[in-house]
């Protein structure tokens, strides 16, 4: 189930996010507030698929983990990939900037370059340390500024 963080019931605009890692989970919700975006956090792919698209309409970004090895969901059943999720977006018509953000060189540049292919705007920002999660906020601080 979806994860909310900083609440704004005015006017909301999302982060969503794909992510098993708590650390990188804490991190990422800091750099939100700081953007002033609410996020949402899913740790497996399946659930992320049926309950983000409530969201899509004032999504500003979609930031997505490649390896969800650490996922909860683990103790139920696989909690797939963030090549998964990226499938599924490319089903649909762009909508917002995707920032790929594992830690796993050769798949986040494949990803990225996937949904690039298609009409996505996306980067890979793989998150190792505190300047790559700066890398990563001034991101998507350009895009949501974009957005506005």
């Amino acid at each position: 189930m979806a994860v909310p963080y900083d609440s704004d019931v005015s006017s909301p605009k999302y982060l969503l996010v794909l992510e098993d890692s708590t650390s990188r989970l804490m991190a990422l919700q800091g750099a939100a507030h700081r953007l002033s975006l609410e996020m949402m956090s899913w740790s497996d792919v399946h659930t992320m698929r049926k309950e983000a698209p409530a969201f899509f309409g004032k999504t500003q970004v979609i930031s997505l983990d490649y390896d969800l090895s650490g996922s909860p969901y683990r103790e139920i059943g696989e909690p797939g990939t963030g090549e998964d999720l990226v499938k599924f977006l490319l089903t649909l018509p762009p909508f917002c900037p995707v920032v790929i953000h594992t830690s796993l060189d050769s798949r986040g540049k494949m990803l990225a370059a996937s949904l690039k292919a298609s009409g996505w705007k996306s980067e890979w920002i793989g998150l190792k340390g505190q300047k790559d999660l700066n890398l990563w906020e001034t991101a998507v601080k350009g895009w949501t500024a974009q957005a506005q």
